[in-house]
């Protein structure tokens, strides 16, 4: 009977400001005769294709933040820049072109997209930069921080791993 749903999204933008690398994680925390299905939130770790499925190849994805959070078993969403995947840390000159992709097994779709920008070490606020799924942008010189949250048509959402991004000056 709990219907409650809460999540750290507020928190996870405070540490992510304050310059931590951490990635969004989801499950359940109830205290039902059902527990473990009644609720569909999941963390996912994404395991490259081809790569077979050991505990040391998901050790190196859980290390390397190749992780999203879901709040549907059934859905996944990758985040992408310039082809580096969600969890990654680059240098980048010039254009950035940040993708995401969403995929579901039941037949659920995308109803929001957003795509997060914020500054590690700023202590300030995460912004929406974008309402799509694929945009391009400059970013200023200095470190920043991007990940997607996708609400999908029954209102559960998604969070990917964020990418951080040095952007070297032209």
């Amino acid at each position: 009977g709990e219907t409650r749903r809460s999540n750290f999204e507020a928190a996870c933008n405070k540490l992510l400001e304050a310059g931590y690398h951490l990635a969004f994680s989801s499950n359940q925390d109830n205290h039902c005769a059902n527990w473990g299905v009644s609720y569909t939130n999941r963390t996912a770790v994404l395991v490259p294709n081809g790569v077979p499925l050991t505990r040391d190849s998901f050790i190196e994805a859980l290390r390397a933040r190749r992780v999203f959070a879901t709040m549907d078993k059934a859905s996944q969403i990758v985040l992408t820049a310039n082809g580096h995947l969600m969890g990654e840390r680059f240098d980048n000159r010039g254009p950035l072109q940040l993708s995401v992709q969403f995929a579901n097994d039941a037949g659920r779709r995308a109803a929001t997209v957003a795509i997060m920008e914020g500054v590690p070490g700023r202590n300030g606020k995460v912004s929406q930069l974008a309402a799509q799924a694929s945009v391009i942008l400059r970013p200023s010189p200095g470190p920043h921080f991007y990940y997607a949250k996708l609400t999908q048509d029954d209102g559960k959402v998604l969070w990917s791993a964020p990418v951080w991004v040095n952007q070297k000056a032209d």
